[in-house]
């Protein structure tokens, strides 16, 4: 297939073929961010019952967000969810009748439970009858200026492209790496007797026999192997999805590991334009929950803080981490009313104090969860006395646990993106707060003006068409990628 017959045709096909297959698409999604490309989906939370699954696999999109958080436990945890989350949809696919297609979303900078998640799922869908054929790896994120070219993956920076290896992403204390070779990467994750990992690449899904290069690669994959898919841009990887569908329809099903742009094309959805103000229904002013700590988050809202008038309580994580119940709980009622206060006349900050505590509890975990306990507990209050006109969630973690412990949301609707690819806005649909307009914004995504744009569409006041904040989608530094092969990369 040349590259002149994919674009509009090729979503068309996957479409049809998707319709015409009953596919079911169901995302494990370990942190909430994983929703950057996407738009009309429905998202459940941790929590959510079997109802709540019914009831998106009845949604009109047959595609599902299952959000489980799993990058924030440990690999036993992370397994059990991934167990738990497969077998319950399994069985509500043969209830309706649909075919179950797995996708393990995860970070495109590798970060997470790569063999973990993988292993349980392809255990989940064996105990459910219906084994999967091998695993299909997809780390592009080429939104965010994140690709895979001769089975490395790249990281936009502001230098160009560097190997995703060399970044700050890769010196991640739970999940650092130094491999630059995606197929060593994999290896070193996966067990000493696992078949050595394959790729296919950019030159192959580029050929006029593309689509079924793919297919035959799929149909080669050993039962328990890894395919590493490169990508560069959005119709490499709707000549992936293709060749894919070719098998499904054989019935060779792979468990699918991905970032978030191949999501998109499974769902057979076209890259939507970001929202524009009058989309949104913003009727209050608003609250802006930030719990990141990252040089980015940092200089984001120091932007948004000069260019708006914003009203800024710090909680001071000092005062919640002591073993003295009442010192926590005098803080956590001083910013409720602050906050209470300040939201009657203005959109209101509510971020940690920025010195990084290590110490106030018996291990470095426990003092995180006890700042993080503070954080929810001033949300939740805040939210039951005067509901905002929206909520801005800054760092992955902070994000789920506003929309799952704070607000007690079992189920959300993906509206659409606030800027290009990257930053997801929610309508939570119940909890304490149904209705209530949420932006989903990752840690260490966006120009650093993007924190100020999404607020000024938030409040109607969009940014002129072609500024910086409006343009950039953002990688390292927010540069939106158009084609790697002309922008510095080897």
């Amino acid at each position: 297939m040349s590259r002149e017959t994919t674009g509009s045709s090729a979503l068309d096909r996957i479409v049809d073929a998707n319709s015409a297959m009953r596919v079911w698409t169901v995302v494990l999604d370990d942190d909430p961010t994983g929703t950057q490309s996407i738009a009309g989906l429905p998202v459940l939370t941790p929590g959510f019952t079997d109802t709540d699954l019914q009831w998106a696999a009845e949604q009109q999109s047959l595609t599902t967000f299952v959000l489980t958080n799993s990058r924030s436990v440990g690999a036993d945890t992370a397994e059990m969810l991934t167990t738990d989350v497969i077998g319950r949809a399994s069985s509500v696919a043969r209830q309706k009748g649909l075919t179950l297609r797995l996708i393990s979303r995860s970070d495109s900078t590798l970060r997470g439970h790569f063999a973990t998640e993988v292993a349980a799922a392809h255990r989940a869908l064996r105990a459910a009858g219906t084994p999967a054929h091998g695993t299909v790896f997809v780390p592009a994120f080429i939104e965010a200026g994140r690709v895979t070219i001769d089975d490395v993956q790249w990281v936009r920076s502001g230098a160009g492209f560097v190997p995703a290896a060399r970044t700050e992403f890769a010196k991640d204390a739970t999940f650092g790496y130094t491999e630059d070779n995606l197929l060593d990467w994999v290896q070193g994750r996966m067990d000493a007797a696992a078949p050595r990992a394959v790729s296919i690449g950019i030159p192959e899904l580029r050929s006029q026999d593309g689509v079924s290069r793919v297919s035959a690669r799929i149909a080669e994959l050993h039962p328990e192997g890894v395919l590493v898919a490169n990508a560069a841009d959005a119709r490499d990887l709707e000549v992936l999805m293709l060749g894919l569908l070719e098998q499904e329809r054989a019935g060779r099903r792979p468990v699918i590991r991905s970032g978030p742009s191949f999501v998109r094309l499974c769902a057979g959805q076209h890259p939507a334009d970001p929202l524009a103000s009058d989309a949104i229904d913003v009727r209050n002013t608003g609250l802006v929950v930030i719990g990141s700590h990252t040089a980015l988050t940092n200089a984001q809202f120091a932007a948004a803080y000069r260019e708006h008038d914003l009203h800024l309580v710090e909680l001071d994580a000092a005062a919640v981490v002591t073993d003295e119940n009442a010192s926590s709980a005098a803080e956590v009622s001083r910013c409720v009313r602050e906050i209470s206060s300040a939201l009657e006349s203005g959109d209101v900050v509510i971020r940690t104090s920025r010195t990084v505590l290590t110490s106030g509890r018996t291990t470095p975990l426990l003092t995180s969860n006890a700042i993080a306990d503070a954080l929810v507990d001033v949300v939740s209050r805040v939210v039951g006395r005067r509901r905002p006109g929206f909520l801005i969630a800054k760092g992955g973690i902070t994000s789920s646990d506003m929309a799952v412990r704070a607000l007690a949301t079992r189920r959300a609707l993906v509206l659409g993106q606030m800027l290009p690819g990257t930053i997801p806005i929610w309508k939570l649909l119940d909890g304490i707060s149904p209705g209530l307009p949420y932006v989903v914004f990752p840690g260490n995504v966006g120009a650093e003006n993007a924190l100020s744009a999404v607020l000024a569409k938030l409040r109607g006041a969009t940014p002129e068409r072609g500024t910086q904040s409006e343009r950039l989608p953002a990688g390292g530094d927010g540069v939106l990628v158009d084609d790697p092969r002309t922008t510095g990369l080897p």
